[in-house]
C-alpha cells in the first residue's frame, strides 16, 4: 500500500500526528551519523536492560534474526539497527515496538531520524522485507509521507492471541497419495492438499474446496484423521484438522491455486524418503497416523448452529 492507496482507504497520516515521535530523539535529528567504529558493517548488537528487553514486541525480533538484521534495543523497548551508508557514515533505522491505533488500522511505525524521499530508502527497504517474509502473518504494507515510513498492520484492534485455523486431505488411491508440489519462499516442497479455513465455512467443506482448488480432484470425505497443534519457526500458530478421503473425478483442465506447481502421487515410501521437501513435520506425521490406523467418525466433528 503506497501514500495513495492508503488515503483511499480513509487512512491518511499527518505528519502533525507523528512530530511527538521526532522528538522524542533529538539529539538524532541528522539523517548520517558519522560512527567510524562501523564502518563495514551491516548493523551493530548491544545488550538490552531486563526492563527494556520487557518493553519489546519479540514477534519483531524474531522476524529481524530470521532476516539476518543485527540490532539492540534501546529504552523504549524499540528495535534499532545501523547500516552503512557511504566510507564512515551510518544511518539509524527503528522499528517500534508499540502498536497505535489509527482509524480501522492498527500502525508499527519503521523510521529513521531525519529520513527524506531524496536519501536512501533505508525505513522502506526494511519495511518491504519484513512484509516480504510475513505474508501468512497478512501484515499490510507500508506507506510514507513526508519523513516518517510507516508500516501498516491489518490486524484486528484486538491484539489477543489467535491460532490459524487449517484442514488437510490425506487421499490414498492404489497404495499412493496425493500431493501437492508448492513453491514457498523460492522453494519447492510438498503438502497434502491444505489450507485455511474460510469464513462461516465448516471444517468438512473446507477440506473438500481445498483438495479440488489444489488439486484439481473431487473427493469424498471417509474419515477424520485428527486435529493437529504446530507452531512454525516463525511463531506462527496452527491448529490443523485432517481428513481421509477418496478420489471421485478428476478435472486436468481446472487452473490450480496460485502457488500450486502440480498435484502429483507418490508412495508412503517415496513421501518418507523426501523428508526434507516436506513444508512441515506435519505432513508425514498426519500420515503415519492414517497408515497405523487412526481414522475417526465424521461425526465427531460437529458443527453447531
Amino acid at each position: 500500500m503506497d501514500g495513495t492507496d492508503a488515503r483511499r482507504h480513509n487512512c491518511t497520516f499527518p505528519h502533525s500526528r507523528f512530530h511527538r515521535i521526532f522528538m522524542k530523539r533529538t539529539l538524532l535529528s541528522a539523517l548520517l551519523i558519522a560512527l567510524a567504529a562501523a564502518a563495514g558493517t551491516a548493523g551493530t548488537a548491544g545488550a538490552a536492560t531486563a526492563a527494556d528487553s520487557a518493553k519489546a514486541d519479540k514477534a519483531v525480533a524474531r522476524q529481524l534474526e530470521k532476516l539476518g538484521y543485527t540490532f539492540e534495543v534501546d529504552e523504549d523497548g524499540d528495535y534499532q539497527m545501523v547500516f552503512d551508508v557511504e566510507g564512515d557514515r551510518t544511518q539509524i533505522v527503528y522499528v517500534r515496538s508499540s502498536v497505535e491505533d489509527f482509524g480501522t488500522h492498527n500502525i508499527r511505525e519503521i523510521w529513521s531520524p531525519g529520513y527524506t524521499s531524496q536519501t536512501k530508502q533505508f525505513p522502506v527497504a526494511v519495511a518491504n522485507r519484513l512484509l516480504e517474509d510475513s505474508q501468512d502473518a497478512k501484515m499490510g504494507g507500508w506507506v510514507k509521507q513526508e519523513s516518517t515510513a510507516m508500516f501498516v498492520l491489518n490486524t484486528s484492534p484486538d491484539p489477543r492471541w489467535a491460532p490459524h485455523a487449517t484442514v488437510a486431505t490425506v487421499v490414498v488411491d492404489g497404495g499412493r497419495v496425493l500431493l501437492v508440489e508448492e513453491t514457498i519462499e523460492g522453494r519447492q516442497v510438498l503438502n497434502q492438499p491444505a489450507g485455511h479455513l474460510e469464513p462461516g465455512e465448516s471444517l468438512a467443506a473446507a477440506a473438500l474446496r481445498e483438495t479440488v482448488e489444489e488439486t484439481g480432484w473431487t473427493v469424498e470425505l471417509t474419515a477424520f484423521i485428527g486435529c493437529y497443534q504446530w507452531t512454525a519457526t516463525d511463531g506462527t500458530p496452527f491448529l490443523r484438522f485432517c481428513y481421509a478421503a477418496r478420489p471421485v473425478s478428476h478435472d486436468p483442465a481446472r487452473p490450480l491455486d496460485a502457488g500450486i506447481d502440480r498435484a502429483l502421487w507418490m508412495t508412503p515410501a517415496e513421501l518418507q524418503a523426501a523428508a526434507g521437501r516436506q513444508r512441515s513435520p506435519l505432513v508425514w506425521q498426519v500420515l503415519a497416523d492414517y497408515l497405523a490406523g487412526q481414522r475417526y467418525p465424521l461425526a465427531l466433528v460437529r458443527e453447531v448452529a
